[in-house]
């Protein structure tokens, strides 16, 4: 009788974490976002910069129907860093950055743009910027107009159809609001 030894298989892993520090993560999140919307590369850039810089804390996306008023609005936003700390994300088979931090927060950005896409609304951004700056020269830093305070429709109000905050940064916020008639 002879004795048949067998060795367990070794495992290959494929997964390869890549180390990316969490302001280089936000500030791709912010340009995905900008870039599902239809904002060019450079004014993406500028934003990306503002934000790396400390200037910029989130945007508001609107999307205006042909009278100028609101009918589809998205916010991104980021609580300030209190500690730098770096992230450890799963960048295989071509994963977007947004995708390895959240599934669902990226699925929402493409929902939120293409939805107001679809509808083909005038989409317009509105920066955020800190309490401690001065606004104005933010603005003249990166170029940026004031923004003229798109409103609803009269009778119409602004509801949240929903939020999404990420478990691997619990400081970066996305909603999506759509224009519903007062009762």
């Amino acid at each position: 009788m002879s004795s048949l030894t067998l060795e367990a298989p070794k495992p290959e892993t494929s997964l390869k974490a890549t180390v990316v520090t969490q302001l280089n993560a936000r500030a791709t999140i912010l340009g995905d976002t900008l870039n599902a919307y239809g904002m060019h590369e450079r004014q993406i850039r500028i934003a990306q910069e503002g934000f790396a810089e400390g200037q910029i804390c989130g945007v508001t996306i609107y999307g205006l129907n042909a009278r100028g008023q609101v009918e589809d609005e998205a916010a991104l936003w980021f609580d300030a860093i209190k500690r730098e700390t770096s992230l450890s994300l799963d960048l295989s088979n071509g994963r977007s950055l947004t995708e390895a931090v959240s599934r669902q927060l990226a699925r929402h950005i493409v929902f939120s743009a293409e939805t107001m896409k679809r509808k083909n609304l005038n989409i317009q951004f509105a920066y955020w910027f800190p309490g401690n700056i001065n606004h104005e020269a933010a603005r003249a830093r990166y170029g940026l107009v004031a923004s003229s305070g798109y409103s609803y429709a009269p009778g119409h109000a602004r509801r949240r159809l929903f939020q999404v905050t990420p478990g691997l940064d619990t400081g970066v916020h996305f909603a999506h609001y759509q224009a519903r008639r007062l009762r």
